[in-house]
């Protein structure tokens, strides 16, 4: 514990980097006052208040010590520094910054207020009570223009990210209870819920439940629906994974297969290369297409932000050089809009896309410009299209969808949010909630005060991630937070992350748990046959797979898994009557003819391995997975035939992607070391194994050494 002249000293010193300012006199007013208290204890004097007023002064001390940290960050942020100078100078006193904003004269005087009010909050000091209920009667009045308050809610959210304040923190729960307007509403929660996974310290409990109490009066509710913004937040940080599989596997598809083309006369057919009309092949090309277009709309429903690449080079025009605008609710006759675009804003096309399109806040603003300067060059009868209606991006609404949906309205602010920390260069050094680690953290953060039910279902998710230790580390302390230290729902969690990190005794113990309190439970079922088959305990694996197959016997994967730890068991023989048997039933599968090669390998029945594999191999598509490649080459050196091996083995190894190619051999040399009971049945050892892969990526290496 440090002694209060001894924090006096070390914010003294750093007080020293702003000598034109006031800090010195706010320490000595403290250092006077402790020495007051001091003399009158020395003395003899007995004061029935001295704890209280002691607590007082390191509050105080606290407070300058957040300040200082303010003025050092935030404000020396080069950025920033070109408003430090009126920061420090102008009055920002509440009253004032209210005021300027509710009697601008106009709507540019209007916005100007709006964005002085932006940067003093995000800049702003420690707050006391007072100053937290006058914001929050403010920002929550139906007097007060919306697009004032939810701007205003988020410069108060970036504030108590990246330094919190607990009244900062409760005048944003204020807000989700007081105010009126959805979309200010959702802003506030997730402002409420990230700046609590900043508290840290003896400060924790206290002040997370004080912020939530202060969510309702009656403390009914609380920060739920944690894991859907946890996966929300996630699904933001993983942009740039979805612009790959847009840029690298949809779009080619889109626009090889698409039936028209834009040319300076408008829409027209595309051309086809060849002399004869081929209604099968256009109809192959359109459902191509269907399915690719369907692919990103799946995408976007289940939470991608798809817009992000395309409009990412779209933030560094001079509009978002106000860092205001970042947060400003789009609306059309924003003063800072060039006025072409503010002209653009009031087509019926833009109208029905800022009002109904799959956009957030910023990118609607992105759109209206990329459009604005676009326009010219549409052809005539693409523009009558877009205004009829009948052209707009991917994931419009429709009509009866509703826009003010709580989940939707934070998802798009998530992906505002994201945009900021991302691409705002006043973010560069700012703490960013969208890290990792930084997410861990929010889910830890909220895990006190939700249920058991959503602390399983935000652990679950999280081990479906499978990343690294701050994942696997954050579930194991989420399982400390369970209020319920013996139910069904930890005993479940806790099991999976032994099953993740491979301590599968522990694991298969802990799901036998779970089947005494809910016997017969399939997701335990399932996953205990899982623990056992990667235990090598391939009797046990396959008697529950048997188990699952009989409670559910249209399950395919149950009766797959159930030979597979058959052949692992030695008993490769007993399943190929019943292997065959689901081949001929399902004579296009190719997981039951991947399931049948390895199965009839294990029973050496080389020859019949080679003709399922050769009839796998025909499958469209087969040739890109690696178990039914490596299986398939298995099946032709069980045969001797060495050479149609190693041209599987490459053909697969040339139609990878770039990650894979880069370690193609050492995915070759591993897959074989765990297949090498069953190579071995075929004298394939340690030196043919070697041949068989230099030989089948003689290519791929000499390019890299090219390179």
């Amino acid at each position: 514990m440090t002694t209060i002249p001894s924090t006096i000293e070390l914010l003294r010193q750093k007080a020293l980097a702003y000598p034109n300012e006031n800090w010195n006199d706010r320490l000595e007013e403290i250092e006077t006052e402790f020495r007051y208290m001091s003399d009158f204890m020395l003395g003899g004097g007995k004061d029935p208040q001295r704890s209280a007023l002691y607590e007082e002064l390191r509050a105080r001390l606290r407070h300058i010590s957040y300040d200082l940290e303010v003025r050092s960050t935030l404000m020396e942020m080069p950025y920033v520094k070109v408003w430090q100078k009126e920061l420090l100078m102008r009055d920002n006193s509440t009253e004032m910054l209210q005021s300027s904003m509710l009697n601008a004269v106009d709507e540019s005087q209007r916005h100007q207020a709006l964005y002085h009010a932006f940067m003093a909050l995000l800049t702003s000091y420690h707050w006391d009570k007072t100053i937290q209920e006058e914001w929050a009667t403010f920002l929550s009045s139906q007097q007060v223009d919306g697009v004032i308050q939810a701007t205003l809610t988020s410069a108060l959210t970036l504030s108590a990210i990246e330094h919190f304040d607990k009244y900062k923190a409760m005048c944003l729960a204020n807000i989700y209870h007081d105010n009126r307007k959805e979309t200010v509403r959702q802003r506030a929660y997730i402002g409420c819920l990230l700046a609590l996974s900043r508290v840290s310290g003896d400060e924790m409990t206290s002040v997370r439940r004080l912020v939530l109490d202060n969510l309702t009066p009656e403390g009914e509710e609380r920060l739920g629906n944690v894991t859907e913004i946890f996966m929300q937040m996630n699904m933001c940080a993983n942009v740039d994974k979805d612009a790959r599989e847009i840029q690298n596997k949809i779009m080619p598809n889109i626009m090889r297969n698409q039936p028209f083309e834009i040319t300076d006369k408008g829409f027209s057919e595309r051309k086809d290369n060849g002399d004869a009309y081929d209604p099968e092949a256009e109809n192959a090309n359109l459902d191509s297409l269907e399915k690719s277009v369907n692919r990103i709309i799946n995408m976007q429903k289940n939470g991608s932000d798809i817009f992000f690449s395309g409009f990412s080079q779209m933030k560094r025009i001079p509009f978002f050089r106000k860092y205001v605008n970042w947060f400003v609710p789009f609306y059309s006759n924003h003063p800072d809009l060039p006025e072409e675009a503010i002209q653009t804003a009031k087509t019926k096309f833009a109208e029905r896309i800022t009002e109904r399109g799959p956009f957030c806040e910023s990118d609607k603003y992105s759109f209206v410009i990329g459009l604005s300067s676009a326009i010219s060059h549409i052809p005539e009868n693409a523009r009558q299209m877009m205004e009829n209606g009948e052209l707009g991006p991917l994931g419009m609404h429709g009509d009866d969808d509703n826009m003010q949906n709580p989940s939707l309205l934070r998802l798009l602010y998530m992906q505002d949010l994201y945009r900021f920390y991302r691409l705002c260069p006043l973010a560069e050094k700012m703490y960013n909630p969208f890290s990792e680690l930084n997410m861990c953290l929010i889910g830890i953060a909220a895990a006190t005060h939700i249920s058991d039910e959503e602390k399983r279902d935000l652990c679950v998710y999280l081990i479906k991630k499978d990343k690294e230790m701050p994942v696997r580390n954050t579930v194991a302390r989420l399982l400390n937070r369970f209020d319920d230290k013996e139910s069904f729902d930890r005993h479940y969690c806790h099991a999976e992350l032994k099953l993740l990190t491979n301590d599968y005794p522990v694991a298969i113990t802990l799901y036998n748990r779970c089947l005494e309190i809910k016997p017969g439970n399939k997701m335990c079922l399932r996953s205990l046959a899982k623990a056992h088959y990667q235990n090598g305990e391939y009797d046990k694996a396959a008697s529950y797979y048997d188990a699952l197959h009989t409670l559910q016997p249209d399950s395919l994967s149950y009766i797959l898994n159930y030979c597979m730890a058959m052949v692992m068991a030695g008993k490769a023989a007993d399943v190929v009557n019943e292997m065959y048997r689901m081949d001929f039933e399902h004579p296009d599968n190719i997981d039951i003819m991947n399931c049948l090669t390895w199965t009839l390998l294990y029973a050496e029945k080389a020859e019949q391995a080679q003709k399922t594999a050769d009839r796998m191999m025909k499958i469209e598509g087969a040739g890109k997975t690696l178990s039914v490649c490596l299986n398939a080459a298995y099946a032709h050196l069980a045969n001797n035939d060495v050479v149609k091996a190693i041209d599987i083995l490459k053909a697969f190894a040339d139609n990878s992607d770039d990650n894979v190619r880069k370690d193609i051999v050492t995915l070759f040399a591993d897959s074989m070391e765990e297949d090498k009971a069953l190579l071995n049945k075929y004298h394939i050892e340690d030196a043919e194994r070697d041949i068989i892969i230099s030989q089948s990526t003689r290519d791929i290496l000499k390019n890299i050494k090219s390179a």
